[in-house]
């Protein structure tokens, strides 16, 4: 589907204008063709779904225990699916604001990504099993910044390493402040900026919006024109992929005698081993007074932001409708980190071929990779579903990445070999061209009748607070695992929770009363916390954050066990 899915399409299942359009007239856009169209996949998607439904109404169940557990799955199940589909369409219509401003991208312009990776973990050469255990990790963010030279697009990768550091929304405004200085010492034509993160809680939050109005009065006259947020889960980045990178390279690093447990030292091994990368060792910045902030009302479901002046334009998805303007009163002021040291970066330099001079352009990842390659006969292959482009060297796989603009097959075949197999698949399946015909206008009218416009938005979640029964068992089952050692695992206990009874034989918990996998985790995790804290350990909100990664870590080894 991620293949068929564009802004305008005649079929309402594809078409993101129809499907991203809200009742709002400030989040709506009207399409200028009509959905006449059906698509069979996704035809046949909702009428198997159906099918289950009405299946497992109609069988007969032994008791009516049974009859709820198989609705409960049926029911949770189909919720899951229709909502990977609507979240298709939102990652590929939010990954046009990406596209859009690498393809119009001006020398005076740059585009900065940038997402907190996963806490590095000390290394060392050789350690004891005892010290392996109970580590505490070093916070680091990555920035990619994007520019456009002459000889093509050229990119900087900023980190920004912590000893200790919460990964909030003052220390990520802190780290975005300084972020503004180095897109100025590299190339200072830069007077615009476009910014592009995922949808953590410390860039998507009204302190996180609100604080551009106060970046932009900055010394280097460089303004931020515009803040896009990819949709939730909606893929990795170009982060992901450098982060990736740094690790591998320290990892040979450690490899080769040293160690690497401190910032300092993490900022060496980066280094020594790679070129393009800047890496700035700092503390984060002071907490700041409680004061009281403007809130945008519905932050959660905006995921556009542009920025003029002190008004502040809104949109739900990318290019549909004409937005939401607001004022915006400028915050006072934005901390800024306290740099304990900061790399300089690798050059190279490129002659000119009008002038005799040479000037200063630093060297790309892919370029380096693409020396390392030279000798290189493997071909390697695009890794995106659909994507049919190949390359002779990594470094090039990585530009492609980078750049994101995908090559799809089209449908070269002229109209007799289109007949031919058309053909021959009606006669393997045994149905007439009548029947075919038929059904696809039966599904044209029942694509029109059934899909709302606005179906693929995000819809608001329903927060219902957990009954006291649902507490107490969760609490016994969370001491249980305290106890013996041996956790409970949240998706057993989300399936015994169907089940359970009673002294009296009777079912605890009926079917509007049971919960998900993931329910039972967050819960887990929060009654994990508030032990740490009583044990007068200092914790932070990346503590929360670890554990669950921690609770989902552990569901997916479960998972990938029982695939197996």
């Amino acid at each position: 589907m991620m293949l068929h899915v564009s802004l305008d399409s005649e079929v309402p299942d594809h078409c993101g204008r129809f499907g991203l359009s809200s009742e709002e007239n400030s989040f709506c856009s009207k399409c200028t063709h009509t959905h006449h169209l059906s698509c069979n996949d996704c035809e046949a998607l909702t009428t198997t779904l159906k099918l289950i439904e009405d299946a497992a109404d109609s069988i007969t169940y032994t008791n009516q225990e049974q009859q709820d557990d198989t609705k409960y799955i049926i029911v949770q199940g189909i919720k899951t699916i229709i909502e990977w589909k609507k979240h298709i369409v939102r990652s590929v219509n939010q990954d046009r604001a990406r596209g859009k401003v690498l393809d119009t991208l001006q020398p005076n312009e740059a585009l900065i990504e940038r997402d907190w990776a996963m806490k590095f973990l000390p290394l060392q050469y050789r350690e004891s099993q005892s010290n392996w255990f109970a580590k505490r990790g070093l916070s680091w963010h990555v920035s990619v910044i994007t520019f456009q030279e002459k000889e093509g697009k050229n990119s900087l990768t900023v980190l920004h390493i912590f000893d200790t550091a919460t990964q909030d929304a003052v220390t990520s405004n802190a780290i975005l402040k300084d972020l503004l200085h180095h897109v100025n010492s590299t190339n200072n034509n830069v007077d615009t900026l476009y910014l592009r993160s995922d949808n953590a809680g410390c860039y998507h939050s009204s302190y996180g919006i609100l604080s551009v109005t106060a970046l932009n009065d900055n010394p280097y006259n460089i303004k931020v024109n515009r803040m896009d947020f990819s949709d939730p889960q909606g893929g990795k980045s170009i982060c992901d992929r450098k982060a990736a990178h740094v690790k591998a390279c320290i990892r040979r690093y450690v490899n080769e005698g040293n160690n690497v447990i401190t910032a300092i030292e993490f900022k060496s091994a980066v280094e020594k081993t790679m070129k393009n990368v800047k890496v700035v060792v700092a503390l984060p910045p002071s907490p700041i007074k409680s004061s009281k902030t403007s809130k945008i009302e519905n932050i959660s479901f905006l995921y556009n932001f542009f920025f003029s002046n002190n008004e502040i334009t809104a949109w739900k998805q990318f290019e549909i409708g004409i937005g939401k303007v607001f004022s915006s009163k400028s915050l006072n002021e934005i901390p800024s980190l306290v740099k304990k040291c900061e790399s300089t970066v690798i050059w190279r330099t490129i002659a000119q071929s009008s002038l005799n001079t040479s000037i200063p352009v630093p060297v790309t990842r892919n370029e380096e990779l693409e020396e390392e390659d030279n000798i290189c006969s493997n071909v390697f292959t695009c890794p995106e579903d659909g994507c049919i482009s190949t390359f002779l060297k990594y470094g090039q796989l990585c530009n492609h990445l980078d750049r994101g603009k995908h090559t799809y097959p089209k449908n070269n075949l002229n109209i007799k070999e289109r007949t031919q197999i058309t053909h021959a698949s009606l006669m393997e399946s045994k149905s007439s061209a009548e029947k075919v015909l038929h059904s696809g206008t039966t599904h044209a009218l029942q694509a029109e009748s059934t899909l709302k416009k606005g179906w693929a938005l995000k819809n608001k979640r329903e927060v219902k607070r957990f009954s006291k029964e649902q507490i107490e068992y969760m609490t016994e089952k969370f001491q249980f695992g305290e106890s013996t050692g041996y956790k409970c695992d949240p998706d057993d206990v989300a399936k015994e929770m169907r089940h359970v009874k009673n002294s009296k034989g009777i079912r605890k918990f009926q079917l509007e009363h049971f919960l998900s996998p993931s329910q039972i985790a967050s819960f887990f995790s929060r009654l994990s916390l508030k032990k740490r804290q009583a044990s007068n350990t200092v914790y932070d909100d990346c503590d929360m954050i670890a554990e669950e990664s921690r609770t989902e870590m552990s569901q997916l080894t479960v998972l990938a066990n029982t695939v197996q």
